[in-house]
């Protein structure tokens, strides 16, 4: 698909962007709309789409932390800050608040609402994201 939409869009590439969004726009109706998929019987992606009935609310509902875990927010980069030091988790956390439990002195479990997210070593100033996300009943 990417060497296709390559080839489709951007050789030569267009003179402004509004004409290369204009070509990617027209690839996407094609690809999903007319264009057969041999991975769908034949079919065209389209035909197979139904939206999900699930609906996803514009803004979290408040969520209070137990008081005796330390809260960080994160930052626009994704990072934590303290103690001058600021230590990378993830920008998908922009904006949030996290909380740090103190497992032993100087390590943390890291928690987003009601599940565990990774590790926090605060001596080597490292975050080590949880393979599996667990979601912790308190």
């Amino acid at each position: 698909m990417h060497r296709t939409l390559k080839g489709d869009t951007t050789k030569p590439p267009s003179a402004s962007l509004r004409a290369q969004q204009s070509r990617f726009d027209n690839f996407r109706y094609v690809f999903n709309n007319e264009r057969p998929h041999e991975g769908l019987n034949n079919q065209v992606p389209a035909s197979l789409y139904h939206p999900s009935s699930v609906r996803l609310p514009r803004k979290l509902p408040d969520f209070t932390y137990p008081k005796s875990l330390l809260l960080r927010r994160v930052n626009n980069s994704g990072d934590i800050s303290g103690h001058k030091n600021r230590v990378f988790i993830r920008e998908v956390f922009r904006f949030e608040e996290l909380a740090f439990e103190l497992i032993t002195p100087g390590f943390y479990r890291v928690f987003f609402r009601d599940m565990e997210i990774g590790e926090f070593n605060a001596n080597e100033l490292r975050f080590r994201a949880a393979r599996r996300v667990v979601r912790v009943c308190r």
